[in-house]
């Protein structure tokens, strides 16, 4: 039996009672955000890690306000410009 897992969940077959894995299991449901005791520079309330279609970010608990996301660079210069981070 296959197991196929798109963009709105699980298809045809169903998977057997009991082998569903963990991922599957908490699909579609929302994660909390966790507050970090950073403090935005913009507005100066915390930062907050949020969970979002493509992965983890930091951004300011003042949504909408304030719309301020932390740059996350990984230390590596960029081989096109060789001046620039990413």
């Amino acid at each position: 039996m296959v197991l196929k897992r798109g963009r709105f969940g699980s298809s045809w077959p169903a998977p057997a009672i009991g082998l569903q894995d963990d991922a599957a299991a908490g699909s579609g449901q929302a994660r909390a955000d966790v507050p970090l005791e950073e403090v935005c520079p913009k507005c100066g309330r915390n930062l907050v890690l949020r969970h979002g279609r493509y992965g983890e970010f930091i951004s300011c608990s003042g949504y909408p306000e304030c719309k301020y996301i932390k740059q996350n660079f990984i230390g590596v210069k960029c081989p096109q410009c060789a001046d620039g981070n990413w």
